[in-house]
């Protein structure tokens, strides 16, 4: 009877909705002389190739809970392109928590070489779409998400290929009902 209930609850937890990751920190992005938050992930694009992704850290050392990508980017829209500005980051050579950490700051110039010009980096391999915060946090629609499940009043959702902002609209979410 004992065994039957035991694989009862895992079988709840394993299938179940209920999530105990927390929920990502967003990348920041400057738009029109504004800091909001950025909710989409333009740099995972740039390593494609996960084996060439450095050992980022939110430092030497914390965990990966809010940070599960080690990093929190800075963007930047200019003349309708998207540019990186900075990472808030560590790069680290050893990631056991056995081992002392070998780390230093993330640096563009390391990270892209001649691309990184004026402390910022043309983000051309990006073909995506960006989702942009304006105004309060209103609310949240999926609590369950471990990435980002919030909404705010207003959010800009801008299309973006090669780099270059091609579409943008503005989503009016103040009207709507919100948990």
């Amino acid at each position: 009877m004992k065994q039957i209930f035991l694989l009862s609850v895992f079988l709840l937890v394993l299938f179940s909705k209920i999530t105990f990751a927390s929920p990502q920190a967003p990348d920041v992005i400057i738009y029109n002389n504004k800091v909001l938050d950025l909710f989409a992930l333009p740099l995972e694009d740039y390593y494609k190739n996960k084996n060439d992704k450095p050992k980022f850290f939110i430092s030497p050392q914390a965990g990966k809970s809010r940070y599960g990508r080690g990093y929190i980017a800075i963007w930047e829209i200019t003349e309708n392109k998207l540019f990186l500005r900075g990472l808030d980051s560590w790069i680290c050579s050893s990631v056991t928590e056995a081992d002392k950490p070998n780390c230093h700051r993330a640096d563009l110039k390391e990270l892209f070489g001649e691309k990184a010009v004026k402390g910022k980096v043309p983000a051309s391999w990006f073909t995506g779409e960006l989702r942009i915060s304006d105004g309060e946090l209103s609310g949240y629609f999926d609590e369950t998400s471990a990435w980002f499940g919030q909404s705010y009043e207003r959010e800009i959702i801008m299309k973006v290929k090669a780099g270059k902002i091609t579409n943008q609209i503005i989503v009016d979410n103040s009207k709507q009902e919100h948990r």
